[in-house]
């Protein structure tokens, strides 16, 4: 868990948090179809990536 992590780091630890890879949602005249992964759309080869600094920062 991340968060456990942040709770034990000292204080302005800079974390980096990245997505593994990304999913699809395809869409047809039904409604959406289950997500699929394995492929080269943008929604796949674009994963999200976050930095926080945690602890006492003030």
């Amino acid at each position: 868990m991340i968060s456990r992590f942040i709770e034990s780091s000292p204080p302005r630890t800079l974390l980096f948090v990245f997505g593994d890879h990304g999913f699809r949602l395809s869409c047809d005249a039904r409604g959406t179809a289950p997500a699929t992964q394995g492929g080269a759309s943008p929604e796949e080869v674009l994963v999200p990536g976050y930095a926080w600094l945690v602890g006492g920062v003030h």
